[in-house]
């Protein structure tokens, strides 16, 4: 059984409360995950009665979780540990009274924070105290041990689950889910990542299921759309059909002539008798009460209900949402028992653009770091990374992937057969160049430079802006890990 501890925090005004909240937090929970053979969730609690007194004893301490009451002055308390924030920040329950302000630093907290207007049962304040240590406690992908893989692979084998379809889920923060990997790992793992990593790992493949629009602060897709006043962007206006005198020019609302059953203009104080000769009626149109905006139609504007964000529809981000499909090479590694090294350039070759998967590329490292002590043979690793993709996002959000993918791909084909290259984020990319020293790896990062100067694209976002670095194996490199964690420090010297 896999045991996570969880240390929680609660504030609250009294000891009552503090006592209620206190009985929403179990000591242990049990999950059904047939992966881990169960799971299990300690929790560890420190009770805090606010005081005008500033004298805490949770400094130095870590939080995984907070219960906080906003009516008790808790928010401002918060608010002055902005470390204790950061460190809560994915595990955050705020108890409201319905009239206490919640500040906006709370509200945006990155889309996870629950809040809870009283009353509530105890059971709806447990569902979110549920959630969101299921969200704080989150198992990701390099947590999991190749056991729990091989397990994972085995178990959607003998229930056929080849296709892995995700699920939008409107009550919960993550409204995507997956419920095969959830039914097999429990509510603690983070399933879009664990999926990813899947597909890094050639076990399977995904294919686009839906387009969202999400938060561009906190990437919640609770978003609302509502219309609005054009000029003020106000809520508060009404229809009205507006009359048009001819004698005077006047134009208002309906509402505005009338007087005493009859229609007169509050301009010219003249009576309108007939449509067409005295007076017209113009097309129904909105009238702001805010600002007194006259317009047609009102414009769409967007808010998130995690945060609270606002903006037009046009600022928030596209979400792709993908589902996946079991791969051949997941059945290989069930009738193996294990990811074998001996197979890993059949199982972790991404063949749709000649990059190799982060695991294989690491193993890699390491043989080269073992030839070059017993054999004194130099290897060279090159960190590329593509300087103007934050542009590119900026400029055309839904190309951002392709355009990096683009980039990635056209690179790895310039290198020769016992090269390889991986992706190891959007925008970085690791080449290793077996027995090359520092002037041959220069030669390929020329090559490199004038190919990506030749690559523009049709849509004018244009060449890639690169930038290079080179580390070679050194002695005191002591693992992969070390030899990439250079380069990445070389690229970000270079950069800043």
């Amino acid at each position: 059984m896999l045991t996570k501890r969880a240390h929680v925090l609660l504030i609250g005004q009294d000891e009552m409360e503090t006592a209620e909240f206190k009985a929403a937090v179990p000591e242990r929970m049990v999950f059904e995950a047939p992966v881990f053979d169960g799971l299990l969730v300690e929790t560890r609690v420190d009770e805090v009665v606010f005081s005008q007194r500033w004298e805490v004893p949770f400094e130095g301490f870590r939080y995984d979780m907070c219960i906080c009451s906003v009516r008790a002055g808790g928010a401002p308390l918060l608010m002055a540990r902005s470390g204790l924030i950061r460190e809560i920040s994915r595990g955050l329950v705020l108890v409201s009274d319905g009239r206490s302000v919640i500040p906006a630093d709370l509200r945006q907290n990155e889309g996870n924070s629950r809040v809870l207007a009283r009353p509530f049962t105890i059971y709806t304040l447990g569902a979110a105290v549920e959630e969101c240590l299921c969200t704080a406690l989150a198992i990701q992908p390099d947590e999991l041990a190749e056991d729990h893989l091989v397990n994972l692979m085995r178990r959607l084998t003998i229930l056929r689950a080849k296709r892995i379809s995700p699920v939008l889920d409107p009550q919960g923060t993550n409204v995507v889910r997956y419920p095969v990997i959830r039914d097999a790992l429990g509510p603690l793992v983070a399933e879009r990542e664990l999926l990813e990593h899947l597909t890094s790992l050639g076990l399977v493949s995904r294919r686009l299921d839906q387009r969202g629009r999400c938060c561009p602060r906190c990437g919640s897709l609770h978003l609302i759309f509502h219309e609005a006043c054009t000029q003020c962007g106000g809520i508060d206006y009404d229809r009205q059909t507006i009359i048009h005198h001819f004698t005077c020019g006047h134009a208002d609302a309906l509402n505005s002539f009338r007087s005493e059953g009859q229609l007169i203009c509050p301009k010219c104080e003249r009576e309108l008798k007939r449509v067409g000769q005295d007076y017209d009626r113009l097309p129904e149109q909105m009238r702001c009460n805010s600002c007194r905006e006259v317009f047609e139609e009102p414009t769409v504007a967007s808010k998130c209900m995690g945060c609270h964000w606002s903006g037009m529809p046009t600022d928030t981000e596209e979400q792709l949402i993908y589902g996946y499909e079991l791969l051949p090479q997941a059945d290989q590694v069930v009738m193996a028992g294990h990811l074998s090294a001996t197979k890993l350039g059949e199982l972790f070759r991404d063949l749709q653009g000649g990059l190799v998967t982060q695991q294989l590329f690491e193993f890699e490292l390491e043989r080269e770091l073992t030839r070059f002590r017993r054999y004194d043979i130099v290897t060279t690793l090159l960190m590329v990374r593509i300087l103007n993709l934050r542009e590119v996002r900026e400029r055309a959000p839904q190309r951002a992937t392709e355009y990096a993918f683009d980039v990635h791909t056209a690179l790895a084909d310039l290198l020769r057969n016992l090269d390889l290259a991986c992706v190891l984020a959007p925008d970085t990319m690791a080449i290793l160049l077996p027995a090359t020293d520092g002037p041959g790896s220069e030669v390929v990062a020329n090559r490199v430079r004038e190919a990506a100067a030749t690559m523009i694209e049709a849509d004018d976002l244009g060449s890639p802006e690169l930038a290079i670095t080179a580390v070679m194996s050194d002695s005191a490199l002591v693992d992969a890990d070390a030899w990439l964690d250079a380069g990445l420090r070389q690229l970000r010297a270079m950069v800043s």
